[in-house]
């Protein structure tokens, strides 16, 4: 069961999408390899038990199916890598207190000119 918990608007109507999109994916799946006998088994994936695919229907399964590997997850640009150490976290205080030094050093300085002069 999945709880999905949206203040509402925009939200709803997207938990509600995904819900549904969660709910055709979960229906348009079939699996019954495990329920059916061996000899069903193998005349469905057309195959030999003792010698596998052949050349020619590996190649047809490749060409139909594409290669049997995972695609990468998408990589996040090294200058948004770069910002995020930059200003995010702790570093944002670190940032926020130099600015501070900057301007309270400049009315330090503005008022030792005043004093002086």
């Amino acid at each position: 069961m999945i709880f999905r918990f949206s203040k509402g608007g925009k939200n709803k109507n997207k938990t509600a999408k995904n819900d549904n999109d969660f709910e055709n994916l979960k229906k348009e799946v079939t699996i019954d390899e495990h329920k059916i006998t061996l000899e069903e088994l193998i005349d469905r994936y057309q195959t030999d038990i003792e010698h596998g695919l052949s050349n020619a229907k590996a190649g047809e399964l490749l060409e139909k199916n594409g290669r049997n590997a995972l695609t990468p997850p998408p990589e996040v640009p090294e200058w948004i890598k770069f910002a995020k150490l930059l200003f995010g976290g702790f570093s944002a205080l670190l940032w926020v207190n130099r600015i501070g030094s900057f301007f309270f050093l400049e009315i330090s300085i503005f008022r030792l000119q005043q004093f002086f002069v």
